[in-house]
């Protein structure tokens, strides 16, 4: 029987003329493959990149690999005019049962993000010694000092929401120890149903009992990888939107071009679209975050009855000046509103810090409502002492008799939810952005993230609350703490082995890990804390860092991550609004979305919804796909 996978690997085929089929079913890729594009490939790969333009319309940096000059493999949708995400030609092989405990695990790791935060004291042993070499970290810990210590808000009273994505790769040791002795040029051997180098047949489910060309191969390297956690990000939890708009590029793709115009027999076609929707799963994570959102406002005015009535209650979206990641933004602020007819006011960094100074961004603490009017007794502005209250948006500069007879353009904030704020170069252009920061995370308003939980996420924070030795702990504190919440035991031990070694290479007690990175520079990577696939180190870089030893405390010294590789085609932007196809041996990270949301100590939400794959050549060091390393993916699971 054919399957799926391999009608992809004949796509595959089309384009590099130099993979190998083997009867034993392996095919060999060479490391130095060269793209051919034909009249049958050529309208299959322009026809993708237009409907995924149609779909999507989007922009990003291209700064990962230098641009080709081969005319044969530049191409050109819509006359050079519309930029697009970098993107996977087709989508690649990958096994459910890996992908569902990654599901499993994701709901897991907001617990122990919770549960960090709710001991302040511990945060701040954590984090005070990094504070002068890491200004970014010292901001986010004196908002968290201030306004969570004695006399200010009770952390775990408050409503908390957890919107992240927790990014996995697998990991096999095998592999470490091999790559030690395999020279650069050699040619990988891949699983022809996979397509990995090191076959994951085994990891897969009973979906594949019909679909395997062969039944078991001794030929082929098989292993048994472990999912391991590379990071949780909080804010930079983007590409949601572009993830369903490939989904269905995908989908249509494989239906269009691969089902229904590469099979004249129509039962043939009946089997592969039968596969196609079992496999190609279903792919939407934007619609979690709107209903997270709508589920964080409706509770916000549950527990907060609004001064202006529950119409002048909005959501607060905070992004960067560049609306780089405008995709997500506008989905998710276009559907609050026509699904729940919730009101998004989109502001920027800089025109809050405007707002602020003029007093048109403030803190109600009392207040009277009196014959249609609204008088404000107390209020905190950026220019008095701070207390708990209510996040107020004016439309005028609020006057000496603080009264409010027409409500036209004022908003109470129930949500205040970070699209930018994940890296120093968002805000360091704003001199006032810390006193905003500080004036939003006092307010009644639910934060995402707040404070703690961006300090808690970060790789020092991950550091702990990822370590075997920590996790028990945390979620026996959690457990006692937080009702209404499942938790999985049997699962606690496949939790643990998503850790990777990760230190803080300042400490001695980390100087023989340390002294290996410096031997083994390919082996580490150095993370500051930050979000994004922002200040890594690696290579000779993290050789010469970790020798000069200044400011080594920002850093978590971790171990590199040693996966499988798949072959996969690339579609890139190029100069002039052109793109390019290459075909490169690739690792892909796989991201879970995940969604909590607490009131006080009861459990309101805990779910996944979506997934994130980023495939990057096996080469490039980054992963991110906004910063132009990664490219935009799907999956077929098996």
């Amino acid at each position: 029987m054919t399957s799926l996978n391999q009608q992809l690997l004949n796509l595959l085929s089309s384009f590099t003329k130099e993979t190998e089929k083997h009867e034993t079913g392996l095919f060999k890729f060479p490391k130095k493959t060269t793209v051919v594009v034909n009249d049958d490939n050529r309208r299959i790969l322009v026809d993708t990149v237009r409907s995924f333009i149609s779909k999507s319309g989007l922009t990003q940096a291209s700064n990962a690999q230098d641009a080709l000059d081969d005319e044969n493999t530049c191409l050109s949708a819509y006359g050079g005019r519309i930029k697009f995400i970098n993107f996977v030609l087709a989508p690649l092989p990958y096994p459910l049962r890996i992908y569902e405990r990654c599901k499993a695990f994701t709901p897991i790791f907001a617990q122990l993000i919770d549960e960090m935060c709710s001991h302040l004291d511990e945060l701040d042993e954590l984090f005070s010694p990094i504070t002068s070499v890491d200004p970014f970290v010292k901001g986010l810990l004196e908002i968290s000092r201030e306004v969570y210590g004695p006399n200010g808000r009770d952390y775990n009273k408050d409503i908390r929401v957890y919107i992240n994505r927790a990014d996995y790769i697998l990991h096999s040791e095998e592999i470490a120890q091999q790559s030690n002795s395999k020279t650069s040029n050699e040619e990988n051997m891949h699983c022809t149903f996979c397509h990995f180098d090191h076959c994951l047949c085994n990891s897969g489910t009973d979906l594949n009992s019909d679909r395997m060309p062969f039944k078991s191969n001794e030929k082929t390297h098989k292993i048994d990888p472990i999912p391991k956690l590379v990071e949780v990000n909080v804010i930079a939890s983007s590409l949601s939107y572009p993830s369903g708009q490939l989904f269905k590029t995908h989908r249509r793709m494989i239906k269009h071009h691969i089902i229904d115009r590469g099979n004249s027999n129509s039962k043939k076609r009946e089997d592969l679209t039968s596969e196609m929707e079992k496999t190609h799963v279903t792919n939407y994570p934007i619609r979690f975050y709107v209903d997270t959102l709508a589920a964080s406002h409706n509770l916000y005015i549950e527990k907060h009855p609004p001064i202006f009535g529950k119409h002048k209650v909005s959501i607060l979206l905070v992004i960067s000046q560049d609306m780089s990641n405008y995709f997500d933004i506008n989905s998710v602020s276009e559907n609050l509103h026509e699904e729940y007819g919730i009101l998004v006011n989109v502001l920027t960094v800089e025109q809050l810090c405007n707002l602020m100074r003029q007093r048109k961004l403030l803190l109600v603490n009392e207040w009277e409502v009196e014959d249609g009017s609204v008088r404000f007794t107390r209020v905190s502005t950026h220019y008095t002492e701070k207390k708990p209250g209510r996040l107020i948006l004016l439309n005028n500069e609020l006057d000496d008799s603080a009264t409010l007879k027409d409500f036209t353009g004022c908003y109470e904030v129930s949500v205040l939810y970070y699209r930018t704020w994940y890296d120093p170069s968002c805000i360091e252009s704003y001199k006032d952005a810390w006193s905003l920061r500080l004036l939003c995370e006092y307010s009644d308003a639910v934060k995402v993230p707040s404070a703690p939980a961006q300090l808690a996420s970060s790789k020092r924070g991950q550091m702990i609350w990822s370590d075997p030795k920590h996790i028990d702990r945390l979620l026996a504190s959690h457990k006692k703490r937080v009702k209404g919440e499942a938790y999985n035991e049997e699962l606690l031990d496949a939790v643990k082995e998503t850790y990777i070694l990760q230190v803080d290479p300042s400490l001695d007690v980390n100087a023989e890990i340390v002294n290996d990175a410096i031997q083994n520079p390919h082996r580490y990577v150095l993370k500051s804390q930050r979000e994004g696939g922002m200040g890594l180190v690696s290579s000779q870089e993290l050789e010469s860092t970790l020798r000069n030893k200044d400011g080594l405390s920002q850093y978590v010294l971790m171990k590199l991550i040693t996966p499988p590789v798949q072959p996969t085609l690339f579609v890139r932007n190029i100069v002039d609004g052109r793109f390019s196809v290459d075909a490169y041996e690739s690792i892909t990270e796989l991201g879970i979305y995940g969604f909590t949301i607490y009131d006080g100590n009861a459990c309101k939400l805990a779910t996944t919804g979506g997934y994130l794959a980023r495939t990057k050549p096996e080469f490039v060091s980054g992963g991110g796909v906004c910063a132009g390393f990664g490219s935009l993916n799907s999956l077929i699971f098996f």
